[in-house]
Parts: C-alpha cells; structure tokens; sequence
C-alpha cells in the first residue's frame, strides 16, 4: 500500500471511528471537566492541557481523553515552560502589551481581556469581535499588530468590514480590526 493510500485509509478511518468536534483553531475545550486542550503546533506533537489545579503537556491523539487536533494555521509553535511564575506571566503582559496601548486605562484593560479570552471561546456562546476605532495616528493598527503577534507570532491585524470580521470570527479565534 502506498503511502498516500495508507494516509487516506487514516483518514477515512478517523471520520467514521473518530469522535466529531468543532475546533479549526488548535483549541479544544471539554465544558463538562472543565478542561482546555491547546495545540503547541511542535516537533513533538503535544498538547497543552489546562485543568483547575493542573497544567500538563500530553501527546496529541495519544492521551487518555482521545483528544486530537488538527494544527492551527493561525498559531506558529507555542513554547510552555512550567517553571514561569503566573504572576511574573501577567506582569509581563500588561508590561509589555497593556501598558504599550494609547487607549484610556479601562479600554487597555478590556482589550487585554479580550486577548486572554481567546483560548476560553467555547465557553461562551457569543464571540466577541473587537474593532478599534479612532482617529489615523492613535494607535489603532499597533494594537492589532501586537495582539496578533502575542497570539499567533506573526503580525496578522486586519482592515476589513464588520461583516468580514464576523465571518473570520466564526472561523477561528480572534480577529481584529483597525479602521479610521
């Protein structure tokens, strides 16, 4: 059997066998134990899985919870070392993302917010999409620039129309706008 044969023969069997969920995204989150799965898109093939009280890498596919997923197009690898401190995590993130914001304090602080939220969409049945709005030099296309590169490692802020950001929201996690 060649191997292109024995991909498809995967393949068919994953989707008659295999349990159906909906993430494109990497991200997987199982409501009823309250648990997230993130794909790390590394050499390794892992998962990241983020339950109250524990944070773990597992294999992608060959874990106990059978929980599989697709890389994400979106993300580039994702590095987890357990030995940061949370508290030194956060401080960086409003250090280097937050307080790099020209917006008012609170609105900072919602976009942060925002941006966290990204690997909790499924927990909410509303997916919020965030357009920035102001005048051309107030920082509008910088905080999509350094949202997108904290998420996905590339530069990725779109200008686009409300209903072309609601259609890339219901495809995966995150877009955002900047427009005049």
């Amino acid at each position: 059997m060649r191997l292109r044969q024995k991909v498809q023969a995967l393949k068919d069997y994953a989707f008659a066998k295999g349990a159906r969920i909906s993430s494109g995204t990497g991200i997987y989150q199982d409501k009823t134990q309250h648990v997230i799965y993130v794909n790390l898109n590394n050499e390794n093939n892992e998962l990241l899985r983020i339950a109250p009280g524990k944070i773990e890498r597992i294999r992608n596919g060959l874990n106990e919870e059978k929980v599989l997923l697709a890389p994400s197009r979106m993300f580039r690898e994702l590095e987890y070392d357990p030995n940061v401190s949370i508290a030194e995590g956060i401080g960086l993130f409003k250090s280097l993302f937050i307080d790099n914001l020209t917006c008012s304090e609170p609105d900072r602080f919602l976009f942060g917010a925002w941006v966290l939220a990204v690997f909790l969409r499924d927990y909410a049945t509303t997916k919020p999409l965030m357009k920035l709005s102001g005048s051309s030099d107030s920082g509008k296309t910088t905080a999509a620039n350094l949202a997108t590169t904290l998420l996905y490692g590339i530069s990725a802020g779109q200008v686009a129309s409300s209903a072309a950001l609601y259609s890339a929201g219901t495809r995966g996690p995150a877009p955002c706008s900047g427009q005049p």
